[in-house]
């Protein structure tokens, strides 16, 4: 399945600013000391500034200096502007006209590094252990197009990788695979889910499952109809009488109670086999079983597939086709319809008795029986 993964510049963005330096204070006076109180500003908005670790408190013995650092952290709203030290004292104490000067000091940021110029795009699909590398993309050399191949096919406003990735196809519905697109360096992502999808799921109905006992159950638990036979009522199973409009299913009694279709059923299958010259055998139980999928989902709903899910879908039969008149779109009725036209009563001759030809009607039901077959309507 193809895929292409853009990745458009949104532009940059500045971060980590950091402004420092030193402000040093001078008692000028040469015969006592001063305690001072700094503080430091800037002319930018968004800033906090924090003189010698927060100790902001200083004295000076006389004709003393003192050095300390000032840091300031935040985004700053320009990148010039001035920064103003101020100390202050008691002028009363110290005997002096002022209580505090300044200070002043031009700022001026400057970019000192950059991060993330060129990235590298990986792809990974959920439950793959798989990180797939498409590339790498630098932003110092413009807006272009590259494939995975490694050629630049034109410009898109932004760098665009070209590559596939092959999933399976699920015996039966449908699989999501959710493909991650991944740029190393930032962790920036983007996914895209698509779904992989076989063949429906239409029951799976084999003829193994007919003999078994969930399969039997719905058979002998199904509906019936008390019927007069004679002078007693036999409560008939409706399964009978639906199944024995097919020519091959005409040696089941007319009479058959739930429990005498489960074991026509069960003996049907059990008589199964492809050896000998011909294949009405097999072909009887994989009919036997398509017939009865589709009335157990169908006329009487009694398994979990969707009710009427049988009745509505169309078949691709073109691989058989040989078996149903050259068709190669059916229903399943259809198909059993056809099927059942080729044959005599309880399907000893069946399609001139030409095993070829048995074999692709059976394979055909068979295909539906194990929902391998694929839905086009």
């Amino acid at each position: 399945m193809p895929y292409t993964v853009d990745v458009l510049p949104n532009g940059y963005v500045d971060s980590a600013w950091s402004l420092t330096g030193t402000i040093t204070v001078t008692n000028p006076n040469d015969w006592q000391s001063v305690t001072v109180s700094l503080a430091d500003t800037v002319n930018l908005t968004g800033l906090t500034c924090t003189v010698n670790g927060g100790t902001t408190t200083l004295t000076l013995a006389a004709s003393q200096s003192k050095t300390v650092a000032y840091t300031c952290t935040g985004a700053p709203s320009s990148y010039t502007g001035t920064n103003t030290a101020t100390a202050t004292w008691d002028k009363a104490a110290a005997h002096t006209a002022n209580g505090s000067a300044s200070g002043t000091a031009a700022v001026s940021y400057v970019m000192t590094k950059e991060v993330n110029k060129v990235i590298t795009v990986t792809d990974k699909v959920t439950g793959s252990t798989t990180v797939k590398t498409l590339g790498t993309v630098d932003w110092a050399k413009g807006i272009q197009t590259v494939n995975t191949a490694g050629g630049v096919t034109g410009a898109i406003g932004g760098w665009q990788f070209r590559y596939s990735n092959t999933y399976a196809v699920p015996t039966n519905g449908c699989t999501s695979y959710t493909n991650t697109a991944t740029i190393s360096q930032t962790g920036q992502t983007d996914a895209v889910t698509v779904s992989v999808c076989g063949p429906p799921w239409i029951g799976d109905g084999t003829i193994g499952y007919w003999q078994n006992k969930n399969g039997q159950a719905i058979i002998t638990g199904g509906a019936y109809t008390k019927t007069l036979v004679g002078t007693k009522y036999i409560n008939v199973c409706n399964v009978t009488t639906w199944l024995r409009q097919f020519a091959p299913f005409q040696d089941l009694s007319a009479t058959s109670t739930c429990a005498q279709v489960g074991t026509y059923v069960l003996n049907v299958i059990k008589s199964a086999n492809a050896s000998g010259a011909t294949m009405n055998a097999m072909l009887k139980a994989q009919m036997l079983a398509a017939a009865l999928n589709y009335y157990y989902t169908t006329v009487e709903p009694r398994r979990s597939a969707p009710a009427g899910s049988l009745s509505t879908m169309t078949f691709d039969i073109s691989p058989w086709s040989g078996a149903f008149g050259g068709a190669t779109k059916m229903t399943l009725l259809q198909m059993l319809q056809y099927a059942s036209s080729q044959s005599n009563v309880a399907g000893t001759i069946w399609y001139a008795q030409n095993k070829t030809t048995q074999g692709l009607a059976k394979d055909a039901f068979q295909a539906i029986n194990m929902s391998r077959i694929l839905v086009v309507g």
